[in-house]
């Protein structure tokens, strides 16, 4: 779900992006996988914890926003910030952006152009913001990057996995949960998770899949809470939108654990697809730390080609006050969109603050990656 996902609907998130590749391997969406090549299939109030020295906190899958930090587990913490550290004196409690639901956005962000690794993309986003994870490198691997406050921007990053240098294992969207105790991503249209065991540059042992939410259907995107009790995944198993797009679209599925432990199994299944417009289009999931907010991709146009999809595709909003129940009429949020390329959310921190997205474009193939921020 990268930058052009082969012949799908899945306009994608990330480099490549296979699912607006009419020629690629059997998508039919509109997103950028999350390998690095373009595809055309499609994307919890904050989570607490530091980026780089968060240990997991106690997260529930009810959306309690003491959701765990997606950083480095070496140190505890016992209080963290997920963005604005003065708070609310009248309250005490920690300054939020979720109030304002889709307004507050600039029309556009900060370029995330300082990495010097080969072809950054898929950038996401600790809860606190203190962090920047991203897919770098041949092969790709993770990289992090940390900053020692929000208004300093991003270094070069940090590998954290090697696994062998092996090739076959093409990462794409890093999702860190756990206080950086486990890594989510996907790879070879499967959902992988990583256990951190040591230090990088070989933090990570090697991958494996879970099945669920891996499944006989091609899985484009993942995205999790911080306390790693609810993923949502994209699958490729919904209608085609002609004349552009012959092959399967995306569809967004939600799974859950019953307690947070790297490696441990997800059941579910539940489709959780927010739907805009007549085309029923929606790629780039984004969840936030605590599961009860998501930014997406999709298009209140009535027709989509490839020709008119970066004019008509807009990054949009909605949520939901737990994580058992339907999405909110989505709302589009003001990011601008129009042109060449398609733009994509792909992560947002803890406290809604700052979103990490990108734009691709189908023919040529060009990725960009960027950093909003909106007062709270």
């Amino acid at each position: 779900m990268r930058a052009l996902l082969p012949v799908g609907l899945v306009l994608a998130c990330t480099i490549p992006n296979p699912l607006f590749d009419p020629e690629g391997p059997g998508t039919s969406g509109l997103e950028s996988t999350g390998n690095g090549t373009p595809t055309s299939t499609g994307s919890s109030t904050a989570g607490e914890g530091s980026a780089s020295t968060g240990a997991p906190t106690t997260g529930t899958s009810t959306g309690d926003s003491s959701g765990d930090s997606s950083g480095d587990s070496s140190t505890a913490v016992s209080s963290a910030t997920t963005g604005d550290t003065t708070g609310d004196p009248s309250t005490g409690e920690p300054a939020s952006c979720w109030p304002q639901e889709a307004d507050g956005w600039p029309l556009d962000g900060e370029p995330l152009d300082v990495f010097a690794d080969e072809s950054p993309r898929d950038p996401f986003l600790t809860p606190d913001g203190l962090g920047l994870w991203y897919i770098a490198a041949d092969p790709p691997r993770p990289f992090l990057s940390t900053r020692a406050s929000l208004g300093e921007p991003f270094p070069n990053g940090v590998q954290q996995a090697l696994w062998g240098n092996d090739p076959s294992i093409q990462p794409g969207y890093p999702t860190p949960m756990l206080g950086g105790m486990e890594l989510l991503f996907v790879s070879a249209d499967d959902v992988y998770s990583a256990i951190a065991t040591g230090d990088a540059p070989s933090k990570y042992a090697l991958p494996v899949p879970l099945t669920p939410p891996s499944s006989a259907d091609s899985e484009g995107k993942v995205t999790a809470t911080a306390d790693s009790l609810t993923v949502i995944v994209t699958r490729r198993d919904g209608p085609p939108i002609a004349p552009d797009f012959p092959a399967k679209s995306d569809r967004f599925y939600q799974y859950t654990r019953p307690q947070p432990q790297p490696g441990a199994a997800y059941a579910g299944g539940a489709p959780v697809t927010p739907m805009v417009g007549t085309l029923g289009l929606a790629i780039c999931p984004a969840l936030s730390p605590d599961g009860l907010h998501l930014f997406f991709s999709s298009t209140e146009s009535a027709t989509l080609t490839k020709a008119n999809a970066g004019d008509v595709i807009a990054i949009y909003y909605t949520s939901r006050p737990d994580i058992n129940t339907p999405w909110e009429p989505p709302q589009a949020i003001a990011i601008t969109h129009g042109g060449a390329e398609i733009v994509c959310p792909s992560s947002v921190t803890g406290d809604g603050c700052q979103l990490a997205f990108h734009r691709f474009g189908l023919e040529p193939s060009t990725y960009s990656m960027y950093l909003a921020q909106r007062a709270a």
